[in-house]
Formats: C-alpha cells, structure tokens, sequence
C-alpha cells in the first residue's frame, strides 16, 4: 500500500505508514476528486512581498505539520508577527477551520508570559491563515542540537517556565497535547514561550485526522494519545518529560527508525535511566523525569504546578549546595536582532561595562572598583534650579536640574547626592551651610533659569548656575549662559564638565562622551519627556494612577515625533512596570507593554543606562527575576556609582537575604539622606524582622525628614501592637492621623481586635469609597463587613454580606487571574459562606502564584490570609501549621500582614486555635490539661 503522504510501499495490511506514520486507512477514504483539490499546490510566499496589503514577508522559519510559517510585519500594528499558512488538506474541511477558530478563542484565555499568543485565524482567497506572537530566539530543539545537551542550571529553568506557562493554560482548561522542544521558543534571555496552544487539539475533535496531519508527535506522545485515548493536563506533563529527558541527556527516551517503531515503544518500553546517558544528572532529578513518563497517567504528577514545586526543591539544593559551578548568563541567540541583546547574555565583561556607561574605559573596570564611593571622595549635590519663567515652565526647570545631575553622576571622581534628597531643598530658606551640613557635601551647584518665549523660533533661555564650597561659603565659579533653546544639550554638557574642571575631576574620554550624549534631536519630543517626567513624579509621590496616564501620554508624543527617542521608550517602559508592580494594573497586557518598550530602548541605544535600568525593572517587577534583575543593575552600579543602590537592596529584600538588604539600603542613603521613603524602607525592613528598636528608630528618622510621611507613623503605631500588644497607647496615636485609606484600616483592624464591633460597623458605614487596592492588599468593604458579623457571630448578616462581596471579587478575579491579591479575597468570601473546599483553593492559589520561594517579602501576605481562611472553616491544625512558620522567618513587608506573638495573643480572630495545646505553647500561654 503506497502512503499519500511520502509514497513509502507498505505492507498491504499496514493501518500506519511505516516511515511516516500516517494512516493508510484514512488516505484510501479520500476521493480522486478530492485528491485532486488535496494536491493543489500550496501557496508560497516571496520574501519581501505582502500578503493580503498587510503582512510584509520577512523570512520563512520552516515547514511545520500544519503547513509554512513565515516571520511577517504587520504593517497595520508595525510589529513582527508569526503566519502559519494552513495546509489545503487541512483547510478544505470547513468543520475543521471552525473548530481551529473555537479552539484559538479558548487559547486566547490564556494570559501569561511563557505562553505564545496566538490571535486569529482568517482566510484570503482559498488562503487561510493563522496570526500568532513573534518571539525573538530560536526553538529549543535547535538549541539542544547545536550544544548536544543542556546543562542542568539551564534545563531545570526552562522546564519551571514550561510549567508555569502549562499551569495557566491547565487552569483555563486548555490542553496543549503537541508538546515539544520544536514548539517551545527560547530567546536570548533564557524566557520561555510555548507555542500553537489550541491547534492539535481542533484536528482531534475532527474525529479523524487528515492525510498526512498526526494529532501530536510520535517522540513526546503520551501513551494514552498512541492509543487513541482522550488527552488531559497529565498528557501534558508526559510530554514535558521527554522535553526534559532530551534537554540533559540530548536525545529523546524513545527513538526508532520509523515512526511506528517509536509509537510501539512509547505504548510498552520502560525509558531508560537518564543517569546512564548523564552522570552528572542528581537521582533526585532522574526520579522526577521518570515519573513524568509514568504509562500510568496516574501515577504522574497530576498537577503542573507538582511539578513545578519538584524543581524548584531540586534547584536549590543543587545550587545551595555549590555542587554545580557558578551561574552563566543564559543564551546567546543567533538570531539578528539578538545580538543586540548579547551584551546582557555573554560573560565578556569589558564589551558588557563599556556598553553600560556608554564608553567607560576598559583599563577602570579591570581595576574593580569598588560600588560606593569612599569617604574621601569630593561630594556634591546639584540643588534644583529656580524657574525665573513662568509657572508653567517649571518642569522645564526640574529637567534642566535632573539631566546635569544625571551628567555628573556618570563620574567616578565624585559623590554625587541623588536627585531624590536634592529635591528637598526646592523653595528653602535653609543656608548653603546648613544644607552642606545636612547632605554631607563640600560642594553645591545652584541656578536659576528662565525660557524666554516670545522671543525668535522655540525661544531664547538664560541659565545662570555657581559653584559654591561649603566651608566658608566660597563661590569658586559662577557663570551665565544666553541661548537659543536649541543649545540646550550643549549647556547642560557646558555645566558639568566646568563643574568636574573646577574640581580638579579627570575625565576619561568615554566619560566626557557620556557628558555629551544628545538624547534627541528633536527639541519637541524632548520638551514632552520633561513634561511627562513631571507627571511622573507627581503620580510617585501621591500614588496617582492618572498621572502616570498623563506621563505615558506625553513619552508616547515624544517617541511619535521622534521614533528613535531611546530614553523616551526607556521612560515609558519604567511607568508600565511601576503600574504593574504596585498592582495600578496587573493585567499581562500592561506587562507585555512593560518588556515591548524596554527592548525598543536597549535595541536603539544599548549604550544608555536607562535602557538598561528599564530592562532590569522589568525583570524585576515584572517577572521577579531577581538574578537576571540583579546582574543588569549591578553593573550600572558599578559604571554609574553615583546612583542610589535601592533596587540591590529591595531585591535582596524579595530574595530574603535580609541582613544584605539592610546593609545595602544603608548604604543607599548615604546617597540619598534626605530620602524620607528610603529611611521608611529600612525602618520597615527591621519591622518585618521583628527587631522593633530598630525599626522605630528608623521610623523616627524618616519622620525627621518629612514629619508627615503616613506609613513612618502607621509603622510607630505598628511597633506598639507588635512588640506589646498595646492598643491602648496606639489608638491615642492614631487619632492624630488624618484621614486616609490606610488609616481606615488601621482603626478597623484596631476596632475588630478590641471587640468594638459597632464602633467597626459605624466607621465602615461613613466610608466613601467600597474598595481600594494596595500593592498587595485589596479592601472590599463587604467583605469587611462579613469579617465583623462573623467575629460578632451574626452569620445570617456575614453570608449576607459575603455573597454580595464573592459576586464582586469574583469579577475582578477574571479580570486579572494573575493578581493573588483577589484570590486571596476571594477565598477568605468563600470561608464565610461555608464553601470550604473552595475558599481553600483560593487561598492556596494565591500562595502559588506569589510564593514566599519567589518573594520573601510579600510572599507571606498570602500564607497569612490562608491561615484566616483555614481558622474561618475549622482547620485549626492546618491554620497552626501557617502561623508557626509564618513566626520562623521574617513576616511581610505589608504592615497590616506582620504578626507576632504579642498581636496574636490579643486578636480574637485566633482565639478558635486555643484549643490547641500547640497554638497556646506557641504563645507563651499555660496549656490546658487534658
């Protein structure tokens, strides 16, 4: 019998095609006629060409199962996108393309960044066509070959990102059921995308799949999909397996010279060992490997997010235990637009530096200079210059005053105070010498400017700026500039190289290339930076989401007027990542936003360090990459010393080294000492480990510099509950406060712990909000009037309430089903009305998706409100279990979400765990005798 597909002979009672695999059955159902439609040629593509007036052909990226995938630009959205033209044998069946077109609606549900996007399915002139996400890299079947295997550092992080990715997928309740290393992307960072979610799965509610169209492929098929069976998520783990199995060892488990013989094995051999291909591979690993490719579905890991947990446990005792050598950056990608990014992947660290600080001599960086500047160096501080113009062209000011800072700061002959601290100083009445005493500064740099409208073009501008010693408040060099505004990148490059001159700085020649650095050409876009930069800080400083709206608005026209506008791309990407990181907008639309123009930014300007400030924010806030996180921005440390190094701390923070993170946050304000927030930040790191001297101290500092700075005095009222259970003395305090969100929590939180119920209830009555959301908190009131009648055991009123605030919070959750901080509410909603099986599922899905593993800081927000939950529904013991570990590490950064045993001993919301002997031991409390 003669397969359709390759024209293979086979035995004349052959059902599968013995080089192919196809069915032969299926091949003799079609019709001549059919046949004939089936072997039109399929279309092809010219490079350079468009398609349909709006895909331009970039390049072919292969022959798949389904047809010719292409890289096109979508000239409509000005993005590269993936298009997969269908095969005709696949696309004459109308049913077919239908359930393609489903199954894309449901695997458009899935939101997450290691699962490829795939948007549409059309069709042009007999054509159709699939629309999917481009992703920069290359597949890692490619990968594995061209280095033989993986090593394991680098197999394990790719399988945890697969497992991330399948669990969302799972949960939406998409199958991929063709998983494999040629479906997975990698690019040049290490990130992991799976692709063509969705598809295998329309050719198998066909029925019967069509000539030369096998529903998954034969090395990663599961046994249940060999016979024919109906796949589930477990078939999914199989198959990532065998993609784990071949990234150690190189090849697959199963090989056999015909498909046939592979699908045979697949059905009926054990696999062998990985350990006999790879010795270096840990028994404990193999374990996990074999049990993905259990026959048995059952006696799989039945759970992506099982898996995920395996490897996570694995990679830290192999790379705590110093076992593995020294992490390497990740990938470098062929592919062209890669190579940009080779600079952040490959070790060679004079190319890596040199690209940070925009030209820094390779003789320095070998030296290893230290991060922070020493005590002898000459310290500076540039204090905002004064607008003589008119009001509206303060921002021009605040610009003028932040880009010469930003000049000096590249200078290592210097300390330079932060802008942050400076800005203090805007409008004093406070000496040169007071200052000086302050900041800790030999010398200051001051101005004033006026941008003189009216006059030719864009205007005339006077800047007039001294230098003056702190010690005897000598001026050592006063000038003043007249020009037209289209000089002012040279001015600002005039200052700062006067100001290094006047101060005996050498300047190194890269050095003085940085100084002179033109952010654009384009003095209108620049003017909408400096606008949005103003916007900016206004929504920083009062926590407004319509600023940044206003902010992204005006980088948006800068970056259309001037397309290559790196710093304005940079800017716009640090807005989308704060929004999501402080959970403004956790929506995987904001983070893609987030990573499109961090990568706009470093492809045009490699060189700018906030470029490179972007990225590492993105991997930050956005993926909680601290690793990759930490080394982007300690190599701008090292080339820009002069900036503040609160990221390192507040990773270090998230990563749970608490005493680094402390001693890293100091030395941060030694840059910036009159940084109220940054003083508040270690005021509340010695909080969260319980070390409450120290935290008030902190908080006493913070409060010296801006005396009215809220969460510094929420904190001191904090420290009184903590420490001693004092809620007397912290009620007096917190009558002082004036009105805000987070007061309102705090006299609820303090109301429902001294059993003043009605006192709760009348000041949730008088709220004029019903909910509000926090970085890692959500209030809803209805929920919090649940949480009263339930400690005033009014349960008819709290399932009332409750009912009303699960209709909400249920809303929200689909929303946004990244963001723990709903699930969290959601299930505490649940545990009022009695659905326990659920309210658990919720509260454990919010530990999942911010882990104390990925979060040290935040993490045990959600281990806490699991613990209510568990308390709410009766497992007491489970309940317990939570609190005593969550009393063995540092407790959440969230002031509302520390506990202690002296706050624990007087909220009555765990006084059902009394009966525990346990729970009373824990508290210091007599326990009850049998």
């Amino acid at each position: 019998m003669i397969c359709s597909k390759c024209h293979f002979e086979n035995p004349s009672d052959a059902v599968y095609c013995g080089n192919c695999g196809t069915s032969l059955e299926l091949s003799q159902e079609i019709t001549v006629s059919k046949a004939e439609e089936l072997n039109r040629p399929m279309k092809e593509l010219v490079i350079g060409s468009t398609f349909t007036g709006r895909y331009q052909i970039i390049e072919e990226l292969g022959i798949g199962g389904m047809g010719t995938v292409y890289r096109a630009l979508d000239k409509k959205l000005d993005e590269d996108v993936v298009l997969k033209l269908i095969k005709p044998e696949i696309a004459s069946d109308q049913k077919v393309i239908e359930q393609f077109s489903d199954e894309l609606k449901l695997a458009r549900k899935i939101s997450h960044r290691n699962v490829g996007r795939t948007y549409e399915i059309q069709e042009d002139k007999g054509t159709h066509y699939i629309i999917m996400e481009y992703v920069s890299g290359q597949d890692l079947r490619r990968l594995i070959r061209q280095t033989g295997k993986l090593t394991l550092e680098k197999s394990i992080s790719l399988a945890k990102q697969m497992c991330e990715g399948l669990a969302e997928a799972h949960r939406v309740g998409v199958i991929h059921r063709d998983l494999k290393s040629s479906n997975i992307m990698v690019d040049s960072e290490g990130n992991v995308r799976i692709m063509d979610f969705g598809l295998a799965r329309s050719l198998e509610k066909k029925g019967k799949t069509m000539a030369g169209a096998m529903i998954g492929t034969p090395s990663y098929m599961p046994p249940e999909q060999v016979e024919g069976k109906k796949a589930d998520q477990r078939s999914d783990i199989y198959s990532l397996g065998v993609i784990l199995y071949e990234m150690v060892t190189g090849r697959v488990p199963f090989e056999g010279d015909t498909v046939l013989g592979v699908i045979m094995k697949q059905r009926s051999e054990v696999p062998r060992d990985p350990r006999e291909l790879n010795t270096q591979i840990p028994e404990d690993l193999s374990r996990v490997i074999l049990r993905c490719l259990e026959k048995d579905r059952e006696k799989r890991y039945q759970r992506a997010e099982e898996l995920l947990s395996e490897l996570t446990r694995i990679e830290k005792r192999i790379f705590s235990s110093g076992s593995v050598l020294t992490k390497k950056k990740f990938f470098a990608s062929t592919d062209i637009k890669a190579a940009i990014r080779k600079r952040w992947v490959m070790i060679t660290a004079v190319l890596l530096l040199v690209a940070v600080v925009a030209g820094r001599a390779f003789l320095y960086f070998r030296n290893n200079k230290p991060v922070f500047a020493s005590s002898e160096k000459k310290a500076l501080v540039v204090l905002p210059f004064e607008n003589l113009g008119l009001p509206e062209d303060e921002y021009f000011a605040d610009g003028l005053t932040e880009e010469i800072t930003s000049r000096l700061s590249a200078l290592h002959g210097i300390r330079v105070i932060s802008r942050t601290s400076a800005v203090k100083y805007k409008n004093t009445d406070k000496t040169i010498k007071q200052i000086g005493e302050e900041l800790g500064v030999d010398y200051v740099l001051e101005g004033s400017v006026r941008w003189n409208r009216s006059s030719a073009n864009n205007g005339g501008v006077r800047i007039t700026q001294q230098l003056i010693r702190v010690s005897g408040d000598t001026h050592i060099w006063s000038e003043q500039y007249d020009r037209v505004i289209e000089d002012i990148f040279s001015v600002q490059s005039e200052i700062a190289e006067e100001v290094a001159k006047k101060l005996d700085l050498a300047i190194l020649e890269p050095e003085r290339k940085a100084l002179n650095a033109r952010p654009t050409e384009n003095l209108e876009a620049y003017d909408f930076l400096l606008k949005g930069s103003k916007h900016e800080s206004q929504g920083w400083l009062y926590s407004d989401a319509g600023e940044f709206e206003k902010a992204l608005e005006l980088y948006e026209k800068a970056v259309e007027l001037d397309p290559g506008f790196a710093l304005a791309y940079a800017r716009i990407s640090m807005v989308h990542s704060r929004m999501y990181f402080f959970g403004i907008d956790t929506t995987e639309e904001r983070l893609v936003k987030t990573r499109v123009a961090a990568d706009r930014a470093v492809q045009l300007q490699p060189d700018l360090p906030d470029a490179q400030m972007a990225l590492a924010l993105y991997y930050y806030r956005g993926l909680l990459d601290y690793d990759r996180a930490l080394e982007i921005f300690e190599t701008i440390q090292k080339a820009l010393p002069n900036i503040p190094p609160n990221l390192l701390g507040y990773v270090q923070r998230r990563q749970g080294n608490w005493e680094n993170a402390l001693e890293t946050l100091k030395k941060a304000f030694k840059l910036s000492p009159r940084y109220s927030q940054l003083a508040y930040e270690i005021g509340l790191t010695y909080l969260s480990m319980r070390r409450y001297e120290k935290a008030k101290e902190w908080f006493n500092r913070t409060l010296s510099i801006n005396p009215n700075h809220l969460a510094a005095r929420l904190g001191k009222i904090g420290i009184l509950i903590l420490s001693k259970g004092n809620t007397e003395e912290a009620r007096g305090l917190l009558t002082e406060l004036p009105q805000h969100r987070l007061t309102d929590f705090m006299w609820i939180t303090l109301g429902l712990i001294e059993k003043n119920h009605q006192e709760v209830l009348n000041y949730l009555d008088s709220l004029p909000y019903d909910s509000f959301k926090e970085q890692h908190f959500y209030f809803e009131k209805n929920l919090a009037y649940a949480s009263v009648y339930h400690a005033m055991k009014e349960f008819s009123l709290m399932a009332t309430y409750a009912e009303r605030a699960r209709i909400i919070i249920e809303r929200v959750v689909r929303e946004s089903p990244r963001d723990p901080r709903f699930h969290a509410a959601l299930g505490l909603a649940y545990a009022y009305l009695g659905r326990k099986e659920e309210a658990i599922q919720e509260g454990t899905r919010a530990t999942a998706l911010l882990p104390v593993s990925k979060d040290a800081a935040l993490g045990p927000t959600y281990i806490l409100n699991l613990a209510r939950i568990y308390t709410v529904v009766g497992e007491y013991k489970e309940a317990m279990d939570n609190l005593t570990y969550l009393l063995s590490i540092p407790s959440s950064e969230f002031l509302w979400q520390i506990i202690s045993v002296p706050s624990m001993r007087i909220d009555p919301m765990w006084e059902p765990l009394g009966e525990l002997q346990e729970f009373r031991r824990l508290l210091g409390v007599t326990p009850k005798s049998d």
